[in-house]
């Protein structure tokens, strides 16, 4: 087999032949320049008045080592240019380079890319000036500064990089000489000068380096990169494994148009040894191809093998195209196919985290993307995804460990919990036993593999980025008010575990779930009363919760943890709310985080946070969380459609419905001498949310029979008779244009 130097990004770019204007400026053969010089843009510099004299000289390539990161030496020309940065220079001082006639190049209105190879000592910007002229002037000065430009990339100190800048002019300029400033920081604060090395100037269309240090690189800015396109864009990724079912992964490119995801952060997706499994790319658009990678030895990169059959196997798991053929061998047409071949998890491979990525790209089986002209993958409306995979082996099991002081974590039996081995993805449940003068006040819970830090987080990633281990939390609010136990999900039970118990001094915890006013507060009015609330998750049936029985007394604040209501992520909820008496205004509030607390953040237009636990509301300050203008004593005691964030973890939430006046504190509005919520008819009801993946096949969602009543609601929750056509509403619990 054929080992490829399609390292993830880290080989040299493959440049087409149309992509290049001259040849490569090298130092070994005194190719492609006439004469090497220092520069200073500054007139009145002492470089250019005489007083100062320095001469740059090709010099032995002080480093032509293999690179750790990179796997082959970025530089391994025996000769270079050498020079000093004087700090006696201004901050545009450099080493000119004079072009041969051959190797001059035009100034186009179309960008064209200087490409410039520099190791320096220090960090700093760095600049590039062109010098050159019109064709058409009379000016016998051929060598007037034409373009001051920064590069595109920062350096590394201490190795070679390579530095990309991008030029264009009006046309008809002739590039006759080249200078590298290598540090375009102000002189004054540079205490000696240093020395500096060019090499290799090379001028073409590719925008991205030669080779990048870090791992897991792609051929575009990571932090920056955006789709040029928006007809294109992938919602998720997916895998189907036959022990741990469907997994999904949010993208929702089509909202923020990034190239690239890093959702290794987030909880890993999980096969078993030996399995084989079914990947997919939630993509919209045509003309594309899909590509899966792991990381199986864990080096930093995606290293790929070229198989005798002339397909790509290695750390390239699947691809549904290259060059025709997709990664079974078979034949894929016109190469317009996204299917992803299944393919089989090795049965010898350690179980453990790898890092995995999913790629949309365009017939290029590099990791990092195709970087060909014409056809790369940000012009394509391509992406890459970043995820942790986490393999299991056969009959696996977890050992669990406790540490904190004042107190024990215990298996719910009393075991104590010391190197205690239980069976792997299966629930378990543990009881906090805090000595005397502390309570329980939750855990912190760290799961993977190797040594966890009993401290913090100082092993938590590996050198490549990739989690050794998940830190979790788990809030007094998880735990039963009979006796402190509480049931760790399954999902969360593999590899080392270690259980930090948070005990608290008597009197001193916070109180969760908080609200403003005695417990046994009862409404002080009889004409206004909560009657239900009612949920419809798009997909899913209408749920209710009755208040019914809270008549004599009516108490404001109600628990009603006998029933949860069953949504789904990434889908919409409408609500219904049965109140009687004058129009009050409806807050809904969701523990996404399970903290033991509702965060009401709103951003500066009134409209709820991406990360706010407000996630609906009627009226707070003339508007609705949809940002919509509504009168304060008309405002519908309803909320909006709301959605359940995509990426959120299947599980219970804690939830709060709160009828109030103009108040968003989850706690009720208790200051106000005539807008007390006793005195206003208000109440404060809580609830759990069971949240749901709906690419679980075990989930079921069903669709709407439309033989069934059908149901419409505006899209503040009121029921609607006879919608309006060409309007939005809620139809049956879907947005739906009528």
């Amino acid at each position: 087999m054929k080992r490829l130097a399609l390292i993830l990004g880290m080989a040299a770019a493959v440049m087409p032949a149309s992509a290049k204007w001259g040849s490569d400026i090298t130092f070994v053969d005194h190719e492609g320049y006439t004469n090497l010089s220092m520069y200073d843009c500054w007139e009145e510099s002492p470089f250019r008045t005489g007083k100062l004299t320095l001469t740059p000289r090709i010099v032995d390539n002080p480093d032509t080592e293999v690179d750790e990161i990179l796997q082959f030496a970025p530089n391994d020309s025996p000769k270079v240019v050498g020079a000093q940065r004087s700090r006696f220079g201004s901050n545009r001082f450099g080493v000119r380079v004079d072009l041969s006639d051959e190797d001059q190049f035009e100034l186009t209105p179309t960008v064209r890319y200087v490409h410039v190879k520099l190791l320096k000592p220090v960090e700093g910007r760095v600049m590039l000036v062109g010098l050159g002229s019109r064709d058409d002037s009379t000016d016998p000065d051929q060598y007037i500064e034409q373009f001051w430009e920064v590069s595109q990339n920062s350096c590394t100190p201490g190795k070679w990089t390579d530095m990309v800048f991008a030029v264009k002019g009006a046309g008809g300029i002739t590039m006759r000489s080249l200078v590298l400033v290598p540090d375009l920081e102000s002189p004054h604060i540079m205490s000696s000068d240093f020395i500096f090395y060019i090499d290799d100037i090379r001028v073409n269309n590719i925008s991205t380096p030669e080779f990048k240090y870090d791992y897991y690189t792609t051929n575009f800015d990571k932090l920056n990169g955006q789709m040029t396109r928006s007809d294109r864009y992938t919602r998720a990724i997916k895998l189907t494994s036959p022990k741990f079912g469907a997994q999904a992964v949010p993208v929702n490119q089509d909202t923020d148009h990034k190239g690239y995801y890093d959702k290794t952060t987030l909880y890993p997706l999980t096969v078993e040894v030996g399995e084989t499994v079914t990947p997919v790319i939630d993509y919209n658009g045509n003309w594309m191809n899909a590509y899966c990678y792991i990381d199986f030895d864990n080096n930093g990169r995606f290293d790929i093998e070229e198989q005798e059959n002339g397909t790509y196997g290695g750390e390239i798991v699947t691809y549904s195209n290259y060059q025709g053929k997709n990664s079974a061998g078979q034949s894929v047409g016109n190469g317009n196919n996204r299917n992803l071949p299944t393919f089989k998890i090795p049965e010898d491979v350690t179980p453990g985290l790898y890092r995995m990525r999913y790629k949309m790209d365009w017939s290029e089986v590099d990791p990092a993307g195709n970087n060909s002209d014409g056809n790369t993958i940000m012009g394509n409306g391509g992406v890459i995804v970043d995820v942790m995979l986490h393999i299991v082996g056969h009959n696996a099991t977890a050992t669990v460990n406790d540490f904190q002081l004042n107190g024990e974590v215990l298996a719910a039996n009393g075991d104590k919990l010391s190197s205690y081995e239980i069976p792997a993805f299966e629930d378990f449940k543990v009881l906090i036993s805090p000595e005397n003068g502390f309570e329980n006040n939750g855990f912190t819970f760290k799961v993977g593999y190797g040594t966890i830090d009993t401290e913090g987080e100082a092993n938590r990633y590996d050198k490549y980025g990739n989690p050794n281990w998940f830190l979790l939390d788990f809030p007094l609010s998880q735990f039963s008010r009979d006796d402190d136990t509480m049931v760790i999900p399954g999902r969360y039970i593999f590899g080392n575990i270690l259980i930090q118990g948070r005990m608290a001094q008597v009197g001193t915890r916070p109180e969760y779930y908080s609200i403003n006013f005695s417990k046994d507060r009862e409404i002080s009015r009889t004409d206004r009363h909560l009657n239900s609330f009612t949920f419809t998750p798009d997909g899913g049936q209408s749920q209710q919760i009755s208040l019914a029985d809270n008549t004599n007394p009516c108490m404001v604040y109600v628990e009603k943890f006998d029933k949860d209501i069953e949504v789904y992520t990434g889908k919409t909820v409408s609500t219904v709310i049965d109140y009687t008496g004058r129009s009050m205004h409806a807050y809904l509030y969701i523990d996404y985080n399970n903290n033991g607390f509702f965060a009401p953040a709103l951003d500066v237009s009134g409209i709820p946070t991406e990360d706010s636990e407000l996630v609906s509301f009627s009226c707070y300050q003339q508007k609705n969380s949809l940002g919509k203008s509504v009168a304060q004593g008309n405002a519908p005691t309803a909320v909006p459609v709301f959605t359940i964030p995509a990426d959120l973890q299947s599980g219970k939430y804690r939830a709060r419905l709160k009828i109030d006046w103009d108040n968003i504190d989850p706690g009720a509005r208790t200051e106000q001498e005539n807008n007390k919520i006793w005195e206003n008819g208000g109440h404060v009801v809580d609830f759990y949310f069971d949240v749901k993946n709906p690419d679980d096949p075990e989930v079921g969602i069903e669709e709407i029979n439309s033989d069934s009543e059908t149901e419409i609601y505006d899209l503040q929750g009121r029921r609607v008779n006879e919608p309006v056509r060409g309007n939005i509403m809620i139809v049956n619990g879907k947005t739906t244009r009528i």
